[in-house]
């Protein structure tokens, strides 16, 4: 999927996605983020969005629900939610 590509990156149904999972060209996204470093932006999705050619691959094509695999825990109840979920794979 990223072979002639800058990037391949898996895509949520929702629109999200999930750059950590992802790959990246060197050549080609060093220097846009090098660019956003300097300007203060820190944010992954516009080096995506700045470059040209990155493919953004439907998570359900790999068979795998990334929502059970990657997940913010950014309240208590995610939070919560978060530990119920390693403790059942954890017995």
């Amino acid at each position: 999927m990223a072979e002639g590509r800058d990037g391949a990156v898996f895509s949520k149904p929702d629109g999200w996605i999930e750059p950590l999972l992802a790959v990246y060209r060197v050549a080609t996204c060093l220097p846009e983020a090098l660019r956003l470093h300097r300007a203060g932006d820190l944010r992954i999705r516009m080096l995506l969005r700045n470059l040209r050619g990155v493919a953004y691959v439907p998570a359900s094509s790999i068979g795998v629900d990334l929502g059970t695999l990657f997940f913010d825990e950014d309240t208590e109840e995610k939070l919560a939610a978060a530990e119920c979920l390693v403790r059942g794979r954890e017995d």
